[in-house]
């Protein structure tokens, strides 16, 4: 049998035939170019933001659902400059040795008034005689030598007075400061009102290290309760605090009920230096492992546990804290949750906080 010859086809067949062949090549073309090319600008904003409010690898993850259920409350809380403070110890002294050194510098002085009276009747006396006995009348040079032993005792006198009043005035330095030494000598207002019981005094330990503003030294004693009382500075102190090693200064302040001698208080001075930082309310705070913690909103879903330092307290309530960036979504209602969910559910945020 002959093979079938197909160079008889028709030239209408033959060129339908290309153009097909030429629109399927076009097409593969076409639809490699949409795949390789990059998300629509429908679809890349949805993608951006999905980036922006994922939650970092290291945070506590909540749904918005869960938030709710918890009761979770955050609230952005914007930055201030504030002044920072240094932490004291100050203790309510006992004045009894104060009042003793007042009632000692007292009777010395009377004493020394009565020693000098009687120095000047008997220098009178002595000089009475001596011209007396230069002018030939009835004194003897017994009695001139008697007159001149007189007023020689009396000066003698005069002079041991005078070295007591000065020896219980540098004690008065040397146990009180120079300010209520001298105090002790001259009187002042300010040693009236301690003695009076209107103003108590506090000696202020500051530990080694910390600087205080002491061209504007603004300081309150924060009592048991915690009420507040303003401090004015007297003058450094004589002695320090054997428990803290650091600089003493006596400070005066309004006698209030509650502030015995031998009292213990906190105080807060003014370093001179500022800062940027966030108010807290005291209610975001948490406690775990000895230490004082919020929690702050990270994306959507977020959130992380950010350590308080406790001894910088606000006068309203609530503490300073740095480091949180402006407008930080603080938890300020249900913070205790997160940290129960975090510490029963080995969240990976719990790495690295152990001390």
């Amino acid at each position: 049998m002959k093979a079938r010859d197909h160079s008889g086809a028709s030239p209408a067949l033959l060129l339908l035939s290309g153009a097909l062949a030429v629109l399927v090549g076009i097409g593969l073309v076409l639809h490699g170019q949409q795949s390789a090319a990059p998300v629509t600008s429908e679809r890349a904003p949805a993608a951006a933001q999905a980036a922006q409010t994922a939650a970092p690898a290291d945070a506590l993850v909540l749904s918005v659902a869960q938030q709710n259920l918890a009761g979770l409350v955050a609230k952005s809380l914007p930055q201030r400059h504030f002044r920072e403070e240094v932490t004291g110890f100050g203790t309510v002294l006992d004045l009894q040795g104060l009042t003793g050194l007042v009632g000692r510098m007292a009777t010395a002085k009377a004493g020394l008034l009565g020693a000098k009276a009687r120095m000047a009747a008997s220098k009178a006396a002595y000089q009475r005689a001596k011209n007396l006995y230069q002018d030939h009348f009835n004194v003897s040079a017994a009695q001139l030598q008697a007159a001149k032993a007189k007023f020689a005792e009396d000066r003698a006198a005069v002079a041991m007075v005078q070295a007591r009043i000065g020896a219980l005035a540098t004690t008065a330095v040397q146990s009180w400061g120079p300010v209520l030494g001298k105090a002790v000598s001259d009187g002042s207002p300010l040693l009236s009102r301690l003695l009076a019981g209107r103003d108590v005094l506090v000696r202020v330990a500051v530990p080694s290290g910390r600087t205080v503003d002491w061209a504007r030294p603004l300081a309150r004693a924060i009592r048991p309760d915690g009420k507040r009382i303003g401090l004015t500075l007297v003058s450094q102190a004589a002695s320090t605090d054997s428990r803290i090693q650091g600089e003493s200064d006596l400070f005066a302040a309004p006698a209030e009920r509650g502030l015995q001698p031998g009292l213990d208080v906190t105080v807060r001075l003014s370093s001179g230096r500022g800062a940027m930082g966030t108010a807290v309310p005291a209610p975001a705070l948490v406690w775990w492992r000895g230490r004082a913690w919020i929690y702050v909103k990270s994306g959507a879903d977020g959130f992380r546990r950010h350590p308080v330092a406790t001894n910088d307290p606000l006068p309203g309530g609530g503490y300073m804290v740095a480091g949180l960036g402006p407008h930080a979504a603080v938890v300020v209602k249900g913070a205790q949750t997160l940290l129960s969910r975090e510490v029963l559910g080995g969240n990976p945020a719990q790495a690295g906080d152990a001390d």
